[in-house]
């Protein structure tokens, strides 16, 4: 049973990573990552809507539990358009092998950082020597990765590639941390899939608003 459980996060990240390749061809279709991140979160929002709505719970969300809860647990699709928008934009520049791994790295750091001082009401797991030599590992493997494709050109400088690069770990993070606020919107909503409902919701209004507002192509 737990080795099934184990294999939920590893089918996790491969989805990620088949998510930012699919983002990346629609970002072609479309011509534009910002459109392309709108398309992506209100399609998911659209599923979410119905899927909330077929397991019997309100899609609306009470002014008590919005007056009674911290600010911060409504930033999940804030930080999801940022993550997912980051990632199309590496696309191009870093290639899926890094545009995979980056932010995968980033989730990781952010992760240890979220257990050990029990941010966004998270449980609190202190670092172990365990968690260490992982990190230590992942860290080695994440420079195996990026550092062969370390090649510079006219249009990508070496250090231009590595400012993309923290980008990209960053972008992981944000990501990381829209899981763990997530997490605990969905125990205040007791439904997880409502939770995600409403952090797409969110990323959607914003993607829409942002590309009809600013125009961006």
């Amino acid at each position: 049973m737990m080795f099934l459980l184990a294999l939920i996060p590893i089918l996790m990240g491969g989805g990620l990573a088949m998510q930012t390749a699919v983002n990346a061809k629609l970002r072609q279709f479309v011509g534009s990552p910002y459109l392309a991140s709108a398309v992506s979160f209100s399609v998911g929002a659209l599923f979410l809507i119905v899927l909330t709505l077929l397991s019997g719970v309100s899609p609306f969300v009470s002014l008590t539990t919005i007056a009674t809860n911290p600010w911060w647990i409504w930033l999940g699709g804030l930080l999801g358009v940022i993550g997912l928008t980051v990632n199309l934009l590496l696309f191009p520049r870093l290639g899926s092998i890094q545009t995979a791994v980056l932010p995968i790295f980033g989730q990781i750091v952010m992760g240890i950082l979220i257990d050990q001082f029990g941010w966004f009401a998270s449980p609190r797991e202190p670092l172990t020597i365990v968690k260490v030599i992982g990190l230590v590992l992942v860290t080695l493997g994440m420079l195996v990765a990026t550092v062969r494709f370390n090649h510079a050109t006219a249009e990508h400088p070496v250090k231009g590639l590595w400012l993309w690069r923290l980008l990209g770990i960053g972008a992981g993070m944000l990501i990381a941390t829209q899981a763990a606020i997530n997490g605990h919107l969905g125990t205040i909503l007791q439904s997880s899939v409502h939770a995600a409902m409403v952090s797409f919701t969110v990323g959607a209004a914003l993607t829409v608003t942002d590309y009809r507002l600013t125009g961006t192509h």
